[in-house]
């Protein structure tokens, strides 16, 4: 029985490898997005006051629907004012045309290719990510290692059943997040306020510092904030700031639950994936060379 199991295991890794190694190696990268985006955010460094003078200067005719701040670049957006974006140093107060830093850039084109991959193969990727369930399901299949030596196949095998839950975790809330499961309750659609109101009322709750983002999804106006590493949604009204339910799927699987620690958590998983498809496929490999190796002196002594 475990004969087929492993054949199994080692022919769905290079089916699936090299898309695979594409969403590892990108979720490694992502993993430290919210780490550097914790950092980032210094605690009094905007107040507002500051937030909405810039907003009263750069959008007089309260046009905006969108506000996002990048802590680590020093930029607010607004958009749409007059049809199009505006960046604005938080520094200086001045529209700005910078360009993204080199590190945005990396995590763009990582998030990209992670959702992605490239050239509209995007159905590879819920493939891939059930891929990597099958072969964390028939590793368990294939039971408990007897014996742990110092060899390629002992790391491989004690690497795969020490992480397992973060193995296991990683690509099944990948997979939630691909069919859209929250598990919290869908928000009844409802306008949106102007964004000096939805910028009091958050200031009155949190620091504004803390502020990602404030924009329209789903019918219903969000803010987004990081508190102490983690990412929070509230939904603004007349009422006041409403607390929504956390959505642990993509808190999970982007890291965004506890900053630094699962930041570090998703970039241990990465790393342990990525671990296991070398060594994988450096076993396969071995394995095929000796068999060639074997069939030389064969055929020479027929």
């Amino acid at each position: 029985m475990k004969q087929p199991l492993l054949k199994l295991h080692r022919w769905t890794t290079l089916l699936f490898a090299l898309p695979l190694v594409v969403v590892i190696v990108t979720g490694l990268i992502l993993s430290f997005q919210p780490i550097t985006q914790h950092l980032a955010i210094k605690p009094g460094s905007l107040s507002e006051a500051r937030l909405i003078a810039l907003i009263e200067r750069h959008d007089p005719k309260g046009e905006a629907r969108s506000l996002n701040v990048d802590a680590g670049q020093g930029v607010m957006s607004l958009s749409p004012v007059n049809g199009a974006s505006v960046k604005i140093d938080l520094g200086s107060g001045e529209i700005t045309d910078r360009p993204e830093s080199p590190l945005a850039r990396v995590y763009s084109q990582s998030r990209r290719l992670h959702e992605h991959l490239l050239f509209g193969f995007d159905p590879l990727v819920p493939l891939s990510t059930s891929a990597m369930l099958a072969l964390a399901a028939l590793g368990l299949l294939m039971g408990w290692p007897r014996f742990l030596r110092n060899d390629l196949s002992s790391w491989h095998k004690g690497m795969a059943w020490g992480l397992l839950p973060l193995i296991v975790i990683s690509p099944l809330t990948g997979l939630l997040l691909t069919f859209n499961v929250t598990f919290t309750e869908p928000m009844a659609r409802a306008p949106a306020l102007p964004l000096i109101k939805a910028v009091q009322l958050t200031s009155a709750f949190t620091d504004p510092a803390h502020i990602l983002f404030i924009a329209t999804r789903g019918g219903r106006q969000i803010v987004r904030t990081m508190e102490d590493g983690a990412v929070k949604t509230y939904t603004p009204s007349d009422g006041g700031l409403r607390s929504m339910s956390p959505n642990w799927p993509r808190l999970i699987h982007e890291g965004n639950w506890a900053g630094l620690w699962s930041g570090g958590l998703n970039g241990l998983t990465a790393a342990a994936m990525m671990a296991l498809m070398t060594t994988g496929l450096l076993m396969w490999g071995r394995r095929t060379f000796r068999r060639k190796v074997h069939r030389k002196p064969a055929r020479a002594i027929a």
